[in-house]
């Protein structure tokens, strides 16, 4: 374990307050003030700060407790009756240096840190501002995806790593990937003569298996494993450093992997035509869906989406997480609106680069040469 001397080495004047500041997300307004002592005596804060509905209302401060017990107040009270005017709270995105300074014209011992929204991030001390380097600020939930080009990591607030241009050109590849599996589908089952059933079973499962392959062996597959390591590390608050990344699994419980392989369940089996009971289907779809879901994506991961990193890949994964971790330690809001959360997702440019291979291939389809070979990408997807 490192001295305090050894940790002296960073300016906390130039640090964002959100990295500095003690996360406290603050007492509801109807908490009780004997809430608020516990809160008190359990946390070394000298102010508490107490939001209503999820907004910053003020302050309670020690002085406060004290003049409410000297009245004889019930401490059954809530804390929204003794809250009293306070300084204007912190950004979490201003540096130390101001923050030094508008603790020395409050006079308070210490100051709440609210983001722009009116969330309660947490409380900011004097000594806060010392020199000694703090925990390690941690976003609650960390997603991501993975491209060709390294990964790409998001909090909903801030995002780090792959540029949109390269989730663009990633989107563009899987659909690639999708119409050369329907295509090898398509062509390879048909000669074989089977019977109507069987062909269109055949065919999909070879198109699966060529999916698979392509999945597997792109740079995307390893790009993904280094993803979900680096966000198993962020969330458990690990550091971010290979030979600890590298032992964190590269299967995640949140990966779009599991939705997607829920999803085509769940569409397989209502497409089962010797199922005459709709209603019948139906249930049985939901409940092997709801009962392998999990499971399958969990396999789907291991075996197709993912495979072991290499060095480079893990370092990728590392800088675009440090690069998370610092941009939402100085984020403005740590809750954005649902469009910001929607574009920082990285669904939309995913999405842009597959509809921008549509319309070359559209454009293509116009050209007389190329018009039979494209007719026939489109048959078979």
């Amino acid at each position: 374990m490192s001295s305090n001397s050894e940790r002296l080495h960073f300016n906390p004047l130039d640090a964002p307050v959100g990295a500095l500041m003690r996360p406290y997300e603050g007492l509801p307004a109807e908490s009780s003030l004997l809430q608020a002592a516990l809160v008190m005596r359990s946390q070394p804060m000298a102010v508490v700060p107490v939001h209503q509905n999820g907004v910053y209302r003020g302050v309670l401060r020690p002085q406060d407790l004290v003049e409410a017990i000297g009245a004889g107040e019930p401490m059954t009270n809530p804390v929204v009756g003794f809250v009293r005017s306070s300084p204007a709270p912190l950004m979490p995105s201003i540096r130390g240096a101001e923050a030094l300074r508008a603790l020395e014209a409050s006079g308070e011992g210490a100051l709440p840190v609210v983001d722009g929204s009116g969330l309660v991030l947490g409380v900011l001390a004097p000594s806060d501002l010392a020199g000694l380097e703090p925990p390690r600020f941690r976003p609650r939930l960390v997603g991501g995806m993975a491209t060709p080009f390294g990964v790409y990591l998001t909090n909903g607030s801030v995002r780090a790593g792959a540029r949109p241009w390269m989730l663009s050109v990633t989107g563009a590849i899987l659909l690639v990937f999708f119409m050369i599996a329907q295509l090898a589908g398509t062509l390879a089952i048909p000669p074989l003569g089977l019977a109507a059933p069987w062909n269109g079973l055949a065919s999909g499962v070879l198109a699966f298996l060529c999916f698979a392959v392509l999945m597997r062996f792109s740079p995307i597959a390893g790009y993904h494993a280094a993803e979900h390591m680096v966000v198993h590390a962020i969330e458990r608050g690990e550091p971010l450093v290979p030979e600890v990344v590298r032992r964190m699994p590269r299967i995640h419980p949140r990966c779009g992997t599991n939705i997607a392989v829920g999803s085509i369940l769940f569409l397989s089996i209502m497409s089962v035509e010797w199922i005459a009971d709709l209603e019948l289907r139906l249930l049985l779809a939901l409940l092997v869906t709801v009962s392998f879901w999990r499971l399958l994506g969990s396999l789907t991961q291991y075996w197709i989406t993912t495979r072991p990193p290499n060095d480079k890949q893990i370092q990728a994964g590392i800088e675009a997480g440090e690069d998370l971790l610092q941009r939402a330690a100085a984020a403005r809001y740590m809750f954005p609106g649902v469009g910001a959360r929607l574009w920082n997702s990285g669904m939309p440019q995913i999405m842009l680069g597959s509809m921008l291979l549509v319309a070359i291939l559209h454009l293509l389809s116009l050209i007389p040469v190329l018009a039979p070979w494209v007719r026939l990408v489109y048959s078979s997807v």
